[in-house]
């Protein structure tokens, strides 16, 4: 892969992928959720409390499609709703979640397969391959 092709890729990434914190979630980060606008994954790295985060009014709120105002510093504050957004959370610890709090919100998921070189293909070809599954895929 060249330099221009990973440079690109990082791009594309940046542009649909943020990782954010546990504390983005909290009431006391006015402007933690800002980083979700227009994405299309959130990224949780290394999650201690993943109970605590998912009880959380904004976490709800997101992974509900509410409408969410965001803030940012010196600008007027927006609303928006989130459509199409995934939620990955990276923890160690073993969690549970119970009959009352949205268990249909939290879907373990473990890769099994190393991605090499040649399993890579191009924007186009893997936006047709998805388009393609869609109709099984919501179903």
């Amino acid at each position: 892969m060249t330099k221009a092709a990973k440079a690109e890729s990082k791009d594309q990434i940046r542009e649909y992928v943020s990782n954010m914190a546990v504390s983005d979630f909290t009431p006391e980060d006015r402007f933690g959720l800002v980083k979700a606008f227009n994405k299309k994954l959130l990224y949780l790295s290394d999650c201690k409390s993943v109970s605590g985060l998912f009880n959380s009014d904004k976490f709800k709120a997101i992974s509900g499609g509410d409408m969410i105002t965001l803030e940012k510093k010196n600008l007027n504050p927006i609303n928006w709703k989130p459509q199409g957004l995934c939620v990955a959370i990276a923890t160690n610890n073993s969690f549970y979640v119970n009959d009352e709090h949205g268990r249909t919100r939290a879907m373990p998921i473990v890769f099994r397969k190393n991605f090499e070189e040649k399993d890579i293909i191009a924007k186009g070809e893997m936006i047709s391959r998805l388009l393609s599954q869609k109709k099984e895929f919501i179903q």
